[in-house]
């Protein structure tokens, strides 16, 4: 038998030993990401506040006023009050809700909207600078109604009012959006009192009525 002969043994391959990268570099290339990434989130977090910011000088802003309140003998009980747009933009989709009260001083007023005895309006829009007229009355449930009711000024209502035996309370709440689709909320309260109240600014009734007055802040 003849011997096979041997296959050929292939070339090794040369070895070569590529230099490695020096930690400094590693280092830097490792700032340089931090660095851009940091920067990249300051500048989002900048830009964000810069449109916060604007929309907030841009946006529309409704400011309940007041003027005199009818306390004629005979006639309904009301406060005509606005709704200013106080702001740049319109303000879309207005909703309000209002009421009055006749309480003692040592009251707290209710606050309360669930009841029969308040007045509701709405409007589409209110461009800047304009606003909408609107009188709140005192109101009463209606004798065998599911209704309320205006009151009527009366001597004993008078005696009573100029007695500083009753203060009348208005309150309301008023939500609406803005041009860039954000909602925001105004509640507000009014006392009326007659001249010379002395001592009785200081009353109950009339500190929460103050201390309901506030505004959305964005």
């Amino acid at each position: 038998m003849s011997k096979q002969p041997t296959p050929p043994i292939p070339p090794t391959p040369d070895r070569r030993d590529y230099p490695q990268t020096p930690l400094w570099k590693i280092f830097l290339e490792v700032v340089a990401v931090v660095v851009v990434a940091a920067y990249t989130t300051i500048a989002y977090f900048q830009l964000k506040a810069t449109l916060r910011i604007m929309r907030v000088e841009q946006r529309a802003w409704i400011v309940p006023s007041y003027s005199a309140m009818n306390l004629k003998t005979g006639e309904v009980i009301f406060l005509q009050m606005f709704c200013t747009n106080a702001g740049k933009t319109p303000a879309k989709n207005i909703q309000g809700v209002f009421r009055m009260e006749a309480i003692r001083y040592a009251d707290e007023p209710a606050f309360d909207y669930s009841s029969k005895q308040k007045s509701e309006e709405n409007s589409n829009v209110i461009f800047p600078g304009d606003h909408i007229t609107l009188g709140v009355p005192l109101l009463k449930e209606g004798t065998g109604t599911n209704t309320a009711e205006p009151i009527a000024f009366t001597d004993d209502l008078n005696k009573r009012f100029l007695d500083r035996e009753i203060v009348f309370i208005t309150y309301g709440k008023v939500t609406y959006e803005d041009a860039f689709g954000e909602k925001h909320w105004v509640t507000f309260c009014s006392s009326t009192v007659p001249a010379r109240t002395g001592m009785i600014s200081r009353s109950v009734a009339r500190q929460k009525c103050s201390q309901y007055n506030n505004v959305d802040q964005e």
